[in-house]
């Protein structure tokens, strides 16, 4: 909806309409140009988005100035794209309320009020208004009704309204009016009802329009200042404004010179006014100096009896202390006698608590006992299982030293021999050739599956000798973040010497603020390596299957938890059903595939040196597809 336009004066058009009387059309302010077609649209600003924008007019200076229904008057810069807002708020003009606005010829800025006109200069800001006291013989009623106005070449204007017009003599301002500046003074002050004339209170020790500090007291709860301008041309067209400062929280606007306040705290404040006459002009600002006194019982008199009062208490309570230490002697008897009986009573609990140490100390001591003999239990098992493994190894490593030895060997014998049956080609008949090199090729495999299932066969002879091997008998205090390093650099050195293809990624998080701990520095290396070796294991195989987008990782992590030292060992590897959770620590079981070698004491090796040899635990946490994870707790100390 469309309420005004204007020509820019280069054949296009400025363009104003929407507002809230019009559901869902929003107010705008754009610029159309009818010879490109193109419309340009300004935003407004918070606030301004759904007022009613019904006038419009370019100035000299190319600024665009429209009115704002209830809100004053905007200027936009073309340019920037920024609006300044006039209203009677920040002072810039005597109403909000702005029926009708254009430019004369000189430049000046015409709007038209509810209840008069005014002339602004965009160059100064100042605006001067002129009321009905200036219209001669037209009523207020009748001013009221004034909807538009229209300057005539002649300086005149024609105010328009709803039954004809009126043509209205503006009166010339003289220079000397324009800088007058009118003094403010205060008149009287009333305390609720009453007024309270200057000589016959010691707040006004002066003439009330001199008076520049008032005094008044914390049940003067209702007091009003009664303010004039000194300009008397029209004074109810007067504006005043007013702060009381460290008490109001911005400058207020009333139309009268009376201020009121009411329940002002006790203290020191600076009352601060100031005033226009009708032509807007704003006088020299009105500074008073305010003092509510407050009570009596603030005062500093009152503070010295306050402080009489309390060395009088202070002087009965010493001889009521006296009284007291002469009553007390009497029940000294009486407190011999119970402290007496207190230092039986102390002899039987001191007797309590040496029986409940002494008992605390046996059932350590049967602890300790308990440990002892679970830690021997598990070492007379390894030192019975390493006899074993002794003789088997010496039984069963020569006979397989000398199967792997001739094995290769016989290889090597085969490889000669298939070098001179190929010298020997052409003279052997048709055919023969081909059979010797088939069998030949034979007896190679042959060799070759000889010479891995003996291997295979010493592996499992060599994990029986770990499980059973028996480690250093002294505990030591050490640091597990350097034992884990380098059993993890061993771990990872081995295992490439296997298989130069292996690559995995480590991720050390290692607490730099990690206690020490005792252990069997051989043994807990050991269960290091079988752990460390199965995670190496499984991201390898899991490496050959999964594709090239999966990048092995190792994650090792060591933290302080209370009276624990943990160390966590997580790798991205197929994972550990759920159900075998509770068998990875048995004897002989595991999950690599037959041929492998292994005989799965690596897991139960690591747990008995955890969990039996060192008091800790080791749990494991896995999701098949994604990871496993085993934690190792060590106590502290």
């Amino acid at each position: 909806l469309l309420w005004d336009l204007c020509p820019d004066g280069d054949g296009g058009f400025w363009l104003t309409g929407g507002g809230v009387d019009v559901r869902g059309y929003p107010s705008f302010l754009d610029h159309f140009d009818p010879q490109t077609g193109q419309t340009r649209h300004y935003a407004l600003p918070a606030g301004m988005e759904d007022a009613l924008i019904y006038r419009v007019e370019k100035g000299a200076d190319g600024r665009i100035w429209f009115a704002v229904f209830n809100e004053g008057v905007g200027n936009l810069d073309p340019e920037t794209g920024q609006i300044e807002l006039l209203n009677q708020a920040n002072g810039k003009l005597p109403d909000n309320e702005v029926f009708d606005l254009l430019f004369d010829e000189a430049g000046w800025l015409w709007l038209s009020f509810p209840e008069s006109i005014a002339r602004y200069d965009p160059a100064s800001g100042k605006y001067f208004a002129y009321d009905p006291s200036h219209s001669g013989q037209v009523t207020e009623a009748y001013w009221e009704n004034i909807r538009n106005i229209h300057p005539a070449p002649d300086g005149s204007f024609f105010l328009t309204h709803q039954s004809g017009f009126y043509h209205m003599q503006v009166p010339d301002l003289l220079e000397d009016q324009l800088e007058f500046r009118p003094e403010l003074v205060l008149t009287s002050l009333r305390i609720g009802t009453r007024e309270l004339p200057p000589r016959e209170l010691s707040s006004f020790p002066t003439p009330a329009w001199k008076t520049d500090k008032l005094k008044l007291s914390y049940e003067d709860v209702l007091f009003s200042l009664d303010l004039a301008l000194l300009d008397f041309r029209t004074p109810e067209a007067c504006q005043y404004e007013y702060f009381l400062e460290g008490y109001d929280r911005s400058w207020q606007h009333r139309s009268s010179g009376q201020v009121t306040y009411s329940y002002v705290p006790p203290g020191k404040y600076v009352f601060r006014a100031r005033a226009a006459n009708q032509y807007g002009i704003w006088g020299q600002e009105k500074a008073i100096r305010l003092v509510v006194r407050g009570p009596w019982w603030k005062t500093t008199w009152a503070y010295l009896l306050f402080g009489l009062l309390l060395i009088g208490a202070v002087t009965f309570f010493r001889h009521y202390e006296k009284n007291r230490q002469r009553f007390k002697q009497l029940f000294e008897v009486e407190r011999a006698r119970a402290e007496e009986r207190q230092k039986y009573v102390q002899k039987i609990e001191s007797q309590s608590r040496e029986l409940e140490s002494s008992y605390r100390e046996l059932r350590e001591k049967n602890d300790e006992i308990v440990r002892t003999q679970n830690q021997l239990i598990v070492q007379e098992k390894l030192a019975s299982l390493g006899q074993l493994t002794a003789g088997i190894a010496h039984e069963i490593k020569n006979p397989l030293n000398f199967v792997t030895n001739f094995a290769e060997g016989s290889a090597e014998l085969l490889d000669e021999l298939g070098r001179s049956v190929e010298k020997q080609r052409d003279r052997l008949e048709a055919g023969r050739y081909e059979e010797i090199m088939e069998l030949i090729a034979e007896l190679q495999q042959n060799s070759v599956d000889i010479r891995e299932n003996g291997r295979r066969a010493d592996r499992i002879v060599h994990g029986m000798m770990n499980h059973a091997r028996g480690g250093s008998s002294e505990l030591q205090s050490i640091d597990l973040n350097d034992l884990v390093e380098e059993n993890l650099n061993l771990a990872y050195h081995s295992f490439r010497a296997l298989d130069s293809t292996f690559q995995v990624r480590l991720h050390r998080n290692l607490a730099a603020d990690l206690p020490a701990v005792r252990v069997f520095p051989q043994n807990l290396g050991r269960a290091l390596l079988n752990i460390i070796d199965n995670a190496f294991y499984a991201v390898h195989n899991k490496a050959k299957t999964a594709g090239p987008d999966y990048q092995p990782e190792l994650s090792i992590t060591t933290l302080a938890s209370g009276p624990f030292v943990e160390l966590h060992l997580r790798d991205n590897g197929p994972g550990i059903p759920a159900d075998l959770h509770e068998e990875v620590f048995s004897p002989f079981f595991t999950t690599k595939p037959t041929g492998e070698g292994n005989a799965g004491l690596g897991l139960s090796i690591a747990y008995d040196i955890v969990v039996q040899e060192h008091r800790g635990q080791l749990n494991v946490a896995s999701e098949p597809g994604a990871y496993t994870e085993f934690v190792i707790c060590l106590p502290v100390g």
